[in-house]
């Protein structure tokens, strides 16, 4: 892959996490009736809603100044993996590939075994009961 290439298709990606997460977070001030009633749904309390969409919002923003690209994109993996364990407890296995393919595509090697573990759990769990036997777990 020439570095034209390479420079074009990370432009590319960036700009799509940016839009991404610019989405999903100006939908928590445009709709937060729905969110609220996730969140709610989530067990998550009711102020995180506006306080997630401004993070949402602000690294969307931080992804396209380069000079602190690398901290929003790490602050927004952080973000992910949270979202990844919320969709994993509630069962969630649509959203659990969206939230888990996002975080594979923001690269890094911590950031890719939570992707694939959340993928990976996600079609173990469309397959049936996940048995945790002997962990108190009991079956998810």
């Amino acid at each position: 892959m020439t570095e034209k290439t390479r420079n074009i298709l990370l432009i590319g990606g960036t700009l799509v996490l940016a839009a991404v997460y610019l989405m999903f977070g100006a939908g928590k001030f445009i709709d937060p009736a729905t969110w609220n009633a996730k969140f709610e749904n989530w067990g998550i309390p009711l102020w995180f809603v506006p306080v997630s969409g401004a993070l949402e919002i602000a690294g969307a923003i931080g992804l396209l100044i380069p000079t602190v690209r690398g901290v929003a994109g790490y602050a927004l993996a952080a973000f992910m993996v949270g979202a990844v364990a919320t969709h994993v407890v509630h069962a969630e296995i649509v959203m659990i590939f969206v939230a888990g393919a996002i975080l594979v595509a923001m690269k890094g090697p911590l950031i890719l075994v939570f992707g694939i573990a959340g993928m990976l759990f996600a079609v173990l769990y469309s397959l049936g009961p996940i048995r945790l036997s002997g962990t108190g777990l009991g079956e998810l």
